[in-house]
């Protein structure tokens, strides 16, 4: 799978660029992930309770995406923060936020998927 980001480069380039590898597995957390640069950029997870999800610094991040997949069987949410823990998405029970980041900010959007 290759999506053209933000800065007009494509994600596989920038995976292998960055030693990447996609994660099609879901991962049940235990506490909080700490993204990096070279995390997969699809990340399917079972809070399995409230839990947070920690994203790269944003000088290190320019042009990343990370799909974060809300895997829930129940109202749990993940809590999505930029390194200095301020909150730029909340995907709860079948939703997912995709979160971009422009090198100075996170951004991020919440959408509904099919569980």
């Amino acid at each position: 799978m290759s999506v053209t980001n933000i800065r007009g480069a494509r994600s596989s380039d920038l995976m292998a660029e960055r030693g990447m590898k996609m994660q099609p597995l879901v991962t049940t957390m235990t506490g909080t992930i700490v993204l990096t640069v070279k995390s997969a950029p699809l990340q399917v997870l079972d809070p399995d309770g409230a839990k947070t999800v920690t994203l790269p610094a944003e000088a290190l991040s320019e042009g990343l995406v990370f799909w974060i997949w809300n895997t829930a069987s129940g109202a749990e949410i993940i809590t999505i923060e930029n390194d200095a823990a301020g909150a730029i998405a909340t995907p709860t029970l079948a939703e997912m936020a995709i979160c971009v980041c422009d090198g100075v900010a996170w951004h991020g959007l919440v959408v509904a998927t099919e569980s």
